[in-house]
């Protein structure tokens, strides 16, 4: 990820890509809130919704460095997939663990 933002980078910099890069530090900001939420507050379900926010603007990224920069939008690929399995992850705990979510309403 970071060599892809700095593929993106190289191309005009923060002026000439302030979409692609304000939604690269978007997607990196909700992702360090996920392990809060999740671990932390153990709130699975939010954890979830959350999760799918992340993946959903780690994809938007991927989308706009692909056209900034093809290879830059391919290596965020890996980091897209991680993010569908972490949600799938996320998913699971969150449906094997029914006591949590009742004790996270309460």
């Amino acid at each position: 990820m970071g060599y892809a933002s700095w593929r993106v980078w190289l191309v005009g910099g923060w002026q000439a890509n302030q979409v692609a890069l304000s939604l690269y530090v978007l997607q990196l900001a909700l992702n360090l809130c996920w392990p809060l939420v999740f671990f932390n507050a153990k709130k699975l379900k939010e954890a979830l919704a959350l999760n799918l926010v992340v993946l959903a603007t780690a994809a938007l990224t991927a989308s706009k460095f692909y056209k900034v920069d093809p290879l830059a939008g391919k290596l965020m690929l890996p980091y897209v997939a991680w993010l569908a399995f972490a949600n799938a992850l996320n998913y699971a705990v969150w449906q094997l663990n029914p006591q949590q979510a009742k004790r996270a309403q309460n």
